[in-house]
């Protein structure tokens, strides 16, 4: 059996439509998976032509005819786009984000300078011959730098808006609620 495979004006393939029953275009009365948590649903706001989670309060600005959506409530400054396949979204090729020169010593340099200076500090001035046992400027030094090290840590997830972050963030919520 012969299928015509043409491409229609918005760029679909029409025959894909028809064959399959689970493919579905994008429109605002529908509800679709969040393409960003994963775990809640979105669907059109009214009088508006934007999306919304129900879960991850995150807001989509669409492009029905190429199937797209961005994300319009982000802190990176790229915008991350979704195509959607009629039951899947499949996340848009962007320019690479890697880090900078600049960002990647500056990163380095919030976790190692403050552990530099707690570690030299300690060694410059060690604690009291009766204290020590405590080994309190190793402990200060360690804790410091694994508290940077957090830190750096997750404001790379935030910049970048890593999804399993964010499904992390979305079940702590479910958890807490319940």
């Amino acid at each position: 059996m012969l299928r015509s495979h043409f491409i229609d004006d918005a760029g679909f393939n029409a025959a894909q439509s028809s064959s399959n029953d689970s493919w579905r275009r994008l429109r605002y009365e529908d509800s679709y998976p969040c393409p960003f948590c994963r775990q809640g649903q979105i669907c059109g706001l009214y009088l508006m032509e934007v999306f919304s989670c129900n879960l991850c309060d995150h807001i989509f600005s669409s492009n029905l005819p190429q199937q797209t959506l961005t994300l319009e409530t982000g802190a990176g400054p790229r915008a991350k786009q979704w195509r959607w396949y009629g039951d899947r979204w499949q996340p848009e090729r962007q320019s690479t984000g890697k880090l900078t020169m600049g960002l990647q010593a500056l990163s380095i340099a919030i976790i190692l300078l403050p552990t530099a200076l707690i570690s030299i500090s300690g060694y410059m001035f060690p604690p009291l011959p009766t204290q020590a046992s405590i080994g309190f400027p190793i402990l200060w030094a360690a804790l410091t730098g694994a508290s940077h090290l957090a830190l750096v840590l997750w404001f790379w997830l935030e910049y970048y808006q890593i999804s399993v972050w964010v499904i992390l963030r979305v079940r702590l919520q479910r958890w807490r609620w319940a």
